[in-house]
């Protein structure tokens, strides 16, 4: 667990300051506390898979060219700046930086951001998508397995968002990501 400093702002946002100097920006005071509510009370109820949020349960791989056509319109990006490439993610983070930080794990965008990283994620390490059951045996989480096997969460980006917000980088995440596929060594996401 990260220990931060909290600053209340003059015109009522709150400042989170974590000791790596990095920081998340709330709009208010009710915002913060709505969200720890919300966080203690998911914790209650157990382990959970983040990939709750995608509605799109088992059929998830046969909807992630729409999803990404989806996320294309929702950053107000033109559809061929998403060329599954990893400096495209330059662009999608710059993007995700003009929404409002509780937005990006609702799943309008979360679903669809899911897809196109793991498009990146696939495309880079010549991969296929694989549907796995969750820790809670419920839900369905979408994964990228290479050609050796290994696997790849690209939803493990949910992590990345709710303690970033919008200074997540989601370029950071698939560039660490790869950077152990391509030295060979086991992805942290793997199972």
């Amino acid at each position: 667990m990260a220990l931060c400093q909290a600053f209340d702002l003059a015109g009522g946002g709150v400042l989170l300051l974590y000791e790596d100097g990095k920081g998340i920006l709330y709009e208010s005071k009710d915002e913060l506390l709505a969200l720890a509510d919300e966080v203690e009370r998911e914790s209650r109820q157990g382990p959970v898979s983040v990939c709750r949020d995608l509605p799109q349960g088992q059929a998830f791989v046969e909807q992630v060219p729409q999803l990404i056509h989806g996320l294309a319109a929702r950053l107000h990006l033109d559809s061929a700046e998403l060329d599954g490439s990893e400096t495209s993610l330059n662009k999608v983070d710059k993007a995700l930086r003009r929404l409002r930080p509780e937005q990006l794990i609702k799943p309008d965008v979360f679903a669809p951001l899911t897809a196109y990283v793991g498009e990146v994620m696939r495309k880079a390490t010549n991969g296929r998508w694989e549907m796995r059951r969750g820790s809670d045996d419920e839900t369905w989480e979408p994964w990228i397995v290479d050609p050796s096997g290994r696997s790849y969460a690209p939803f493990a980006i949910y992590k990345e968002l709710l303690e970033y917000g919008k200074s997540a980088s989601i370029r950071g995440f698939v560039a660490g990501t790869l950077g152990a596929w391509r030295l060979g060594e086991p992805a942290k996401s793997s199972r």
